[in-house]
């Protein structure tokens, strides 16, 4: 029997349609939006970690909270896809890029200009 080839409608990747839940996305944006708002948590906490090292305050407490979110999230995309490389990877991306954009801010607070709208999943205007 043949599998299906089915193009996900989030990041047009051509997977089984085995590999798609009813919106016809595939497993990986999937499980990015089951994590994302964790993934938003952690650039946050990242961002208070960069403002706090650079004032030389202490933090090894949020260090803490930074490592315990990791390891939420890490669960919940190991439940959510069963090929564990995959499952690490996809953690390892979404960590470097959510460390990326809080870097990126400088470790500040990013609030929109008027006129200007926010993007994306949990975006407040």
């Amino acid at each position: 029997m043949t599998a299906i080839r089915v193009v996900c409608r989030t990041c047009s990747a051509e997977v089984n349609s085995a590999e798609v839940d009813v919106a016809i996305r595939c497993s990986l944006c999937v499980a990015r939006a089951l994590v994302a708002q964790l993934v938003s948590e952690y650039e946050r906490l990242w961002a208070k970690r960069t403002r706090y090292r650079r004032r030389g305050a202490p933090h090894a407490a949020l260090e803490h909270q930074i490592g315990r979110l990791a390891v939420r999230i890490g669960g919940k995309l190991h439940e959510r896809i069963r090929n564990p490389q995959r499952a690490g990877e996809l953690l390892n991306q979404l960590l470097s890029e959510a460390r990326q954009r809080a870097d990126s801010s400088g470790g500040k607070i990013l609030v929109p200009r008027f006129g200007h709208e926010l993007v994306g999943e949990g975006a407040r205007a």
